[in-house]
């Protein structure tokens, strides 16, 4: 199968200059191999005009000149990915409170998860889209491009980074799905704790009525979830197929069964 996004070329907020443009903001991220700080002046030569920095960041005399000459915004905050996520939530009107949304997160198997929900809606006839959120934005800012009310399902992978850097900014998913947990992304995450604990963020805010989908006898997952608010549905991946699977490997079957 094959689906093709298609997404802007600039947003109002974003953290790299691939999507930088007239009146944007940068946000200057710390990474694990670069920093933003040193892609300040490509962000202002492309047209930003609000720079935001972490508090103990420090600009060269060379990018200061910059700012000063273009006449740039300095904001300084206590943790620029939380800062992304809500300057992007609220430069889209903050579209995670409107949308009708569907969750997927794991470790792995995300994507093949949100691609076959979102096949299986159209399929029904259901009008829905396929959000994934390109590297260096917020996805609470990439909602804004795919729909404005809840008439479409947004069908939306989420990495730990996204749900933990937008917790306060949205409300988990009515309908969640945790796909796998496994002890990965651990240059990311201080330990296998944290990086549990941020993909709980997908149910974490759900109400009693709300859906959590995670396959069956995962001890993992279960004891994870334990504290779930919402209805837990557990699925049993051993199924017999009418007809293989056109999607190659064992692990697809558990996928399809999500």
């Amino acid at each position: 199968y094959s689906v093709k996004l298609l997404l802007p070329k600039q947003y109002p907020v974003a953290c790299h200059t691939d999507y930088i443009g007239q009146g944007s903001t940068f946000v200057a991220i710390k990474g694990f191999a670069t920093n933003g700080v040193s892609f300040v002046s490509r962000a202002i030569e492309k047209g930003a005009t609000c720079i935001v920095l972490e508090q103990a960041e420090q600009l060269s005399q060379a990018t200061l000149d910059c700012v000063h000459q273009n006449g740039v915004k300095i904001q300084r905050v206590a943790n620029a990915r939380k800062a992304l996520a809500q300057l992007s939530a609220q430069a889209a009107d903050f579209p995670a409170k409107k949308l009708k949304i569907i969750g997927i997160t794991g470790t792995k198997g995300k994507t093949t998860v949100a691609t076959l929900i979102y096949l299986c809606l159209n399929a029904l006839g259901i009008n829905a889209q396929l959000v994934s959120t390109p590297g260096g934005v917020s996805f609470l800012g990439a909602l804004s491009d795919f729909g404005k009310d809840d008439s479409t399902v947004s069908v939306c992978e989420f990495s730990s980074w996204d749900l933990e850097g937008a917790q306060e900014e949205m409300r988990s998913p009515s309908v969640s799905v945790l796909t796998s947990l496994f002890a990965d992304h651990l240059d990311r995450h201080k330990n296998m704790k944290e990086y549990a604990s941020a993909k709980a963020l997908i149910f974490q805010f759900q109400k009693n009525n709300d859906l959590l989908i995670i396959p069956k006898d995962n001890l993992q997952i279960r004891s994870l979830t334990r504290s779930a608010p919402s209805r837990i549905i557990e699925v049993d991946g051993s199924f017999a197929l009418a007809q293989p699977l056109k999607i190659k490997g064992e692990h697809n079957q558990m996928n399809v069964a999500l």
